[in-house]
């Protein structure tokens, strides 16, 4: 594995930045299109992909120099080196939802349906940033006899390839998420159920992870993923709620925006 794809002598395109790269060209053309069959003003719609991708990198970024506080007080330098790897989903998904929420207060656009417009997103990053981890030889897992086990740079036995388990993993969620856009049921489940999927999938991978430690404790990582699943399955019975509600013709839709 070499993280480096292009070598220009003067600048070096790593594998890792390309994935991410692709991940929000490829995010803006699938939520663009989502956003239009659900009817929503794409003149207020277009302006938010560009927020959110920085916002993305910096909650991501942040949430894993905290997580690796130690190695990063030692090397304040390498803190901007993105391209290098280290972005933390779950701070990155906390930090992102907040301004899309404050954006569609601000646009008075349906904030449910537009965190449905890149569900299918957040799983198809989960495939394509995995590759990336996976060139650069990190997030690997625990050692195996597996047939399967990967020696990695600075490793001398076969390990876990922990980072292919989750994208795979992820690229069934991706093709569901895509099925669950063009058939939803109410606003918010798209996104909520890929969550919900992202969260059980880094649970259970952690555990082949070297990164976990000891077989018997969780990791900060499963402990977070433990808490956005029970979140998001309070939130779709939630949201499912609101649906019998309306229909019932108890209340009135808080929300927008079908698939057409």
């Amino acid at each position: 594995m070499n993280p480096i794809a292009i070598d220009l002598g003067f600048v070096a395109i790593r594998w890792y930045g390309i994935m991410v790269a692709l991940t929000f060209a490829l995010g803006v053309f699938i939520s663009r299109a989502l956003a239009k069959n659900y009817g929503l003003d794409l003149d207020k719609f277009d302006w938010l992909p560009l927020i959110l991708a920085p916002v993305w990198i910096i909650g991501a970024r942040v949430s894993y120099v905290i997580a690796n506080y130690s190695y990063y007080r030692n090397n304040p330098w390498e803190i901007i080196r993105v391209d290098y790897g280290g972005l933390g989903s779950q701070g990155a998904l906390i930090l992102t939802f907040f301004a899309g929420l404050v954006y569609a207060r601000i646009t008075k656009l349906p904030f449910w349906t537009l965190a449905d417009t890149f569900g299918p997103v957040l799983a198809l990053g989960h495939v394509l940033v995995r590759i990336g981890n996976f060139a650069n030889g990190e997030l690997y897992g625990s050692p195996t006899s597996l047939p399967w086990g990967v020696i990695f740079p600075g490793t001398l036995e076969p390990r876990h390839p922990s980072m292919l388990y989750e994208g795979f993993a992820a690229a069934i969620l991706f093709v569901l998420a895509l099925r669950w856009a063009r058939s939803r049921k109410y606003p918010g489940e798209v996104f909520i159920k890929v969550v919900l999927g992202i969260s059980v999938i880094r649970f259970f991978v952690d555990f082949t992870r070297d990164s976990a430690g000891r077989p018997h404790v969780l990791a900060f990582t499963q402990v977070l993923a433990f808490i956005y699943a029970v979140l998001s399955v309070i939130a779709l019975r939630v949201l499912a709620s609101r649906v019998v509600t309306e229909n019932s013709g108890e209340g009135k839709a808080t929300d927008s925006g079908n698939l057409k």
